[in-house]
């Protein structure tokens, strides 16, 4: 497997490896256990896991020694490095009207992994290089490629703006009373609110630094709309800058984001 640029492996495959490889669960997958087995009572539960194992072994990921089982050396590497990075790229994506869809790219000893867990399957890619992760978080984002008629920005207050989000039904009119409520320029809450009107989706991204210690080192949210794309990054305690950007300024923002200083 030299040429290995990604595999795939069901929940309770990768269950399994982590057992195998004495992992840690990566982050995002605290409740990979609960996925697994479910209800199931725990006499069962080694048949879930041994249908897992003899599925890894068919497709040359186990080998079954005299000692112990042992994991093909680069799915062994890879899976270290998403349960143990040193900096994790964090991009929850939510499309209008549908589930939050959780991606991270994790990095150590020079490498790059995209892990995305859905519907009970785990994806891991390698990504070349830093850059990568640029074009990762446009694939998942989706930005359309608008002009701006004029630069909009102010500060909203980060509760206002939650409640707006999680608010599915929400009036056009409410919005923007809310938003200026909020501390937006009634021109701003106006178009703010239009996006709302018209959105694509809302997205959430932040870099985590895992080594020596966890620690946040950026953090902001991307909200698209038909006609304008927003950026809101966490300012004073409780408050958020909010500016809409046009494609060429979004990238810009990724890429500060993808090589942090």
């Amino acid at each position: 497997m030299s040429e290995l640029r990604g595999f795939s492996l069901s929940q309770e495959e990768l269950f399994v490896c982590l057992i195998v490889a004495d992992l840690p669960l990566p982050l995002g997958f605290d409740d990979l256990a609960n996925h697994v087995f479910g209800d199931l009572p725990e006499q069962y539960q080694n048949y879930v896991l041994g249908t897992a194992e003899r599925s890894l072994i068919a497709h040359g990921l186990l080998e079954l020694t005299e000692d112990q089982p042992v994991l093909e050396p680069m799915v062994a590497e890879w899976l270290s490095i998403i349960s143990q990075p040193s900096q994790t790229w964090v991009i929850l994506h939510q499309p209008a009207g549908q589930k939050q869809q959780a991606n991270y790219i994790h990095h150590a000893n020079n490498q790059y992994l995209f892990h995305r867990g859905q519907g009970g399957i785990h994806q891991v890619i390698a990504l070349p290089q830093a850059r990568e992760i640029v074009q990762a978080a446009l694939d998942i984002i989706e930005p359309l490629e608008l002009e701006l008629g004029e630069t909009l920005e102010g500060t909203l207050s980060e509760t206002v703006f939650r409640s707006i989000a999680s608010t599915r039904t929400i009036k056009r009119a409410e919005v923007v009373t809310q938003l200026r409520t909020g501390g937006l320029a009634p021109n701003v809450a106006e178009a703010f609110g239009q996006t709302f009107e018209q959105l694509r989706s809302i997205s959430a991204l932040a870099l985590l630094k895992n080594k020596p210690e966890s620690s946040v080192q950026q953090a902001f949210t991307l909200v698209c709309g038909e006609q304008q794309q927003w950026l809101l990054v966490p300012e004073a305690e409780g408050q958020l800058y909010v500016r809409n950007l046009d494609l060429t300024a979004l990238v810009q923002v990724l890429h500060n984001f993808a090589h942090p200083q």
